[in-house]
C-alpha cells in the first residue's frame, strides 16, 4: 500500500525541460489541487528533504518541473526527489503554520534555516495569582497556558490590547507587590494601562479577577462572545446618546474581532498527542484518512485504502483500520478523534467525537483530505495522498 505520490527519474548535469515535461511528471501535477497546503519531497531512501507551503499547490509544485533551477542547490533538490506527500489545509496561514512546525520537527537538509529566524508567537497565561497575559515566543514548563502558534504577533497584539481595555489585566510582575492591598485585593481598570487619569481603579479579589482570565482563556480558544458582547451594548449605549464617534470607534473594534476570529487557525499549542481518523466507504473500498497530530503540531496526513468487507460495519471497518495503521506508523497517542462514536477494546484511549472547537477544526481538515483523495482515486489515477 502506497500513500504517496510516486516517481521516478533521473536526470544529466545538465537541467531538461523536455524530461521535466514528460507525461508521468504532467499527470502527477494534474492530481494535484488548486488550494493551500504543504508538500513534502522525498528521496528514494524515504527521507524527507524538504517541506514547503503553497497557496495553490499545483502551480507551486509545477513550478518545480517546469523552470530552470534558481540556483544549485534548487537543482540538486529536484535531481533527488523520489516522491512527495501534501496535505491540503484551509486557509494559507495555515499553511505557513504546518510549514513552520514541519521543518521544526524533520529539519530536512534542505530547508533554509535562517540565522535571524523567530518561532512563531504564543499568548501566555501564566501559572501565579493574579495572572498575567503577555505574548511570548518561549514555550516553557512552568504550569502556564499557552495559546498559539499566531503567524502575525502584529494581530494578535492588537487583539491583546483591546481585549485589555475591555477585562482588567495586570502586565507586569511588579505590579502585583506594588497595588495589591491590605485585602488582598489588586488595584486595576481597563484603562489604568492607557494612563487615563479621569478614570477610578477598581478593587478586585483574586477570584472576580479570574472571572476576567476565563473570558480571556475564552477569547483564545476561539470564543469571542465575552468581547463582542459587551462591546455591542456600549455601541448600543453610544448610539442612544448620540455618541456616533464612540459608536463607530466600537464598530471598528467589532469587526476587527470578527475578522480575527475568521481568520482562525487549526492548531494549538494546549493539545496533546492526538491520531484523527475518518473513513469514506465507496462500493469495495474503504478510504481511511489519518492526521497525526503532536503537542499541538500537524506532523503528517495520510490516506489509506483498505479493502471493505460487505458484512462488517462501518464502524468494524474503522476500527480494524485504526489497530492497522496505528501499528504501521507506530503512534502511541493516547486520544482517538473520529467521526461517530466507536467501541474501542484498548480501554486506556479516550476517544472524541468533537461538535465544535479546535478538534472539531482537526476533524474536518482529516475529512478535507479524505474526499480529495477518495474522489481523484475514483477517476482512476494512481496517485495517492
Amino acid at each position: 500500500m502506497r500513500t504517496h505520490l510516486g516517481f521516478d527519474f533521473d536526470f544529466g548535469f545538465n537541467f531538461n525541460l523536455k524530461i521535466m515535461k514528460s507525461e508521468k511528471i504532467q499527470q502527477l501535477i494534474k492530481n494535484l489541487p488548486h488550494l493551500p497546503g504543504v508538500y513534502k519531497y522525498f528521496n528514494k531512501e524515504g527521507e524527507l528533504i524538504y517541506v514547503g507551503k503553497a497557496k495553490d499547490l499545483r502551480k507551486r509544485v509545477t513550478s518545480y518541473f517546469t523552470k530552470e533551477p534558481e540556483n544549485r542547490k534548487t537543482y540538486n533538490l529536484v535531481q533527488n526527489i523520489h516522491h512527495l506527500e501534501f496535505t491540503i489545509v484551509n486557509t494559507e496561514q495555515e499553511s505557513l503554520l504546518l510549514e513552520d512546525s514541519l521543518i521544526k520537527h524533520f529539519q530536512p537538509r534542505y530547508n533554509i534555516n535562517l540565522k535571524d529566524d523567530k518561532s512563531f508567537p504564543y499568548i501566555v497565561i501564566t501559572n501565579e495569582a493574579f495572572p498575567r497575559v503577555f505574548l511570548t515566543r518561549n514555550l516553557l514548563k512552568d504550569g502556564s497556558e499557552y495559546f498559539g502558534p499566531f503567524t502575525s504577533a502584529v494581530k494578535v497584539r492588537e487583539l491583546l490590547e483591546l481585549i485589555r481595555s475591555l477585562i482588567p489585566l495586570r502586565k507586569h510582575h511588579q505590579e502585583l507587590f506594588i497595588h495589591i492591598t491590605e485585602e488582598g485585593k489588586l488595584k486595576v481598570s481597563p484603562e489604568y494601562y492607557l494612563k487615563n487619569a479621569n478614570q477610578k481603579e477598581e478593587l478586585l479579589t483574586e477570584e472576580e479577577y479570574n472571572i476576567g482570565i476565563q473570558q480571556v482563556r475564552a477569547v483564545f480558544k476561539g470564543k469571542f462572545a465575552s468581547v463582542i458582547k459587551p462591546l455591542r451594548k456600549q455601541m448600543k449605549e453610544s448610539v442612544e446618546k448620540m455618541d456616533f464617534e464612540k459608536a463607530e470607534v466600537l464598530h471598528q473594534k467589532i469587526e476587527f474581532i470578527q475578522q480575527y476570529r475568521a481568520s482562525g487557525k487549526m492548531i494549538n499549542a494546549g493539545l496533546g498527542d492526538i491520531d484523527v481518523f475518518t473513513i469514506l466507504i465507496k462500493e469495495n473500498q474503504a478510504f481511511v484518512n489519518y492526521l497525526q497530530v503532536k503537542k499541538g503540531t500537524i506532523l503528517q496526513t495520510k490516506t489509506f485504502t483498505f479493502k471493505y468487507k460487505n458484512d462488517e460495519s462501518q464502524q468494524e471497518t474503522l476500527i480494524s483500520a485504526i489497530f492497522h495503521i496505528q501499528k504501521k506508523l507506530k503512534s502511541k497517542a493516547l486520544e482517538l478523534i473520529v467521526p461517530f462514536p466507536i467501541e474501542h477494546p484498548d480501554l486506556g484511549l479516550s476517544i472524541t467525537v468533537p461538535k465544535k472547537g479546535v478538534k472539531k477544526k482537526l476533524l474536518n481538515l482529516s475529512i478535507k483530505n479524505l474526499i480529495y483523495f477518495s474522489e481523484r482515486t475514483s477517476k482512476k489515477t494512481n496517485a495517492s495522498i
